[in-house]
C-alpha cells in the first residue's frame, strides 16, 4: 500500500497559499464587490455637487392659430405648428447636505474595505486550519500507512508459528484485525486529507499543487505574551469597527446639515415660435436660496447621535475583543506545546513496548495479546503525535495573525 500523494518537487507554502487566497479565493468575491460598489457610490454622492444641463425640445400642432396684422408686420401669437426649445444650466453654489452625502460615501467605503479586510483575515484562517489538516493528514496517513506494514509483518510471522503449533487461530484473527485498524485509520487519514484539499481549493480558488510538506515538529516556547499585545491594535476587525464609528460621525454631520440652506445659481435660455410681443429668443439668469424644515430633521438628528454612540461602545468592545483573541491564541500554543511534549515522550514509550512485545512473541515468552496492544497504543501514540504538532503549529499561525504578524510558512 502506498500513500495517497505522488512525490513532487516542491509543495506549496502556507503563505502562498494565502496569498492565493486574497487574489482569488471564492469566499472573498462577496466582500470585494461589496466594496466596489461603495466605491462607485462614492462618485454617485458628488453627482449633486455638479453643474446640471437640461435641454428639452417641444412640438405642439394648435387646432387654433392666432396671429393679427399689425402694420406691415403679422404678430403671431399661437403658431399652428409651435416649436419650442429650452436650455437651463444649475450651478449649486453652497449645498451642505450634499457635501455632507459625500462624507457618509466616502466612510461607507472605508467600513467596506475595512470589511474587506475583516473577510479576508478570516480567509487566512480558514485557509491555516485546512493547511496544516492537510499537513497533519498525510501524516497520520503515513503513520498508518508504516503500522499496517509492520501488522502485516506481525501477521506473517503469527501465520508461520499457527503452522508450527505455536499459535492460536485467534492469535491470527487478532493479527488480521491489527491490519484491518490500519487501513480503517488510512481511510480516515486520506478522509481528512480530502477535505482539507477541497477547503483550501475554495478558499484560495484551485487545489494545492505538489504533496503537503513535512509536519513541523517545532516545540519550542513562544515569545512572552506582552510582547504580542501591541500588535492587536492592527487587527482588521478593530479598524472595521473604528471605520463603522467614522462612518457613523458623517451621518451625523449629515443629518445637521439639513439644517442649513443651499444656494443654488440657474440660467436658462428659450426659443420659440410663438414669440407674441416679444423676441423669440430669452434668457435670465438668477439665484435662489432653498431652506427646508421638517418635524424629522432633529429627530433625524437624535438618531444619528446615538448610532455614533452605540458604535463608540462596539469600537471598545472590538479592542478588547482584539485583544482576548491574542491571549487566548499564546495560551492556546502554551497548552498545546505541553501536549506535543507529552505526545512525543509517549510515542517513544510505545515504539519500545511494541518493539519488545515482538520480540518476546517471537521468542515464545509472550503472546499476540500483548502485540497486538502494543501496536494498537503505537499507533495510537503516532497518531496523537501528528495531531498535536499539527495543532500546534496551526495555534502558533494563528496566534501570528491574531498579532498582526507575517504568518511562517
Amino acid at each position: 500500500m502506498t500513500a495517497a500523494w505522488p512525490r513532487a518537487a516542491t509543495a506549496e507554502s502556507l503563505a502562498e497559499l494565502l496569498a492565493a487566497g486574497r487574489r482569488s479565493g471564492l469566499e472573498l468575491a462577496e466582500a470585494r464587490a461589496s466594496a466596489d460598489v461603495a466605491a462607485a457610490a462614492v462618485d454617485v454622492a458628488r453627482a449633486p455637487l455638479w453643474p446640471t444641463l437640461e435641454v428639452g425640445l417641444g412640438y405642439a400642432l394648435n387646432q387654433d392659430p392666432a396671429s393679427f396684422p399689425l402694420g406691415t408686420e403679422t404678430i403671431t401669437i399661437v403658431p399652428r405648428h409651435q416649436l419650442d426649445a429650452r436650455v437651463a444650466l444649475t450651478v449649486p453654489l453652497y449645498d451642505p447636505s450634499a457635501r455632507a452625502a459625500v462624507a457618509v460615501a466616502v466612510a461607507d467605503r472605508a467600513v467596506a474595505t475595512a470589511q474587506l479586510a475583516v473577510a479576508e483575515r478570516a480567509s487566512d484562517r480558514v485557509i491555516v486550519r485546512a493547511y496544516y489538516a492537510w499537513v497533519g493528514g498525510a501524516a497520520a496517513e503515513a503513520a498508518a500507512v508504516n503500522a499496517r506494514a509492520v501488522a502485516v509483518d506481525n501477521l506473517a510471522v503469527v501465520e508461520r508459528r499457527a503452522a508450527a503449533q505455536l499459535a492460536s487461530p485467534v492469535d491470527v484473527a487478532r493479527a488480521q484485525a491489527a491490519i484491518a485498524d490500519a487501513d480503517a485509520t488510512v481511510a480516515s487519514a486520506r478522509l481528512v486529507v480530502a477535505n482539507a484539499v477541497r477547503q483550501l481549493a475554495t478558499a484560495t480558488g484551485a487545489p494545492p499543487v505538489g504533496p503537503p510538506p513535512a509536519l513541523p515538529v517545532d516545540t519550542a516556547a513562544e515569545a512572552p505574551l506582552a510582547s504580542w499585545l501591541a500588535g492587536a491594535v492592527a487587527e482588521p476587525e478593530l479598524a472595521a469597527a473604528q471605520a463603522r464609528r467614522a462612518a457613523a460621525g458623517a451621518r451625523t454631520a449629515a443629518a445637521r446639515a439639513a439644517w442649513w440652506p443651499s444656494l443654488v445659481a440657474t440660467a436658462t435660455e428659450r426659443v420659440t415660435t410663438a414669440t407674441g410681443f416679444g423676441e423669440p429668443a430669452s434668457g435670465a439668469i438668477g439665484l435662489e436660496l432653498r431652506w427646508r424644515y421638517g418635524l424629522a430633521t432633529p429627530r433625524q438628528v437624535g438618531v444619528a447621535r446615538a448610532t455614533a454612540g452605540l458604535e463608540a461602545s462596539r469600537v471598545a468592545r472590538a479592542e478588547q475583543a482584539a485583544r482576548d483573541r491574542v491571549i487566548d491564541a499564546w495560551h492556546q500554543v502554551e497548552a498545546r506545546r505541553a501536549t506535543a511534549l507529552a505526545a512525543v515522550a509517549r510515542v517513544e514509550a510505545t515504539r519500545v513496548g511494541a518493539a519488545v512485545a515482538r520480540e518476546r512473541f517471537a521468542a515464545g515468552t509472550g503472546t499476540q495479546l500483548d502485540v497486538s496492544l502494543a501496536q494498537r497504543d503505537a499507533l495510537a501514540a503516532e497518531l496523537a503525535v501528528v495531531s498535536a504538532q499539527a495543532e500546534l503549529a496551526a495555534d502558533r499561525a494563528l496566534l501570528r495573525l491574531a498579532a498582526g504578524r507575517e504568518v511562517a510558512p
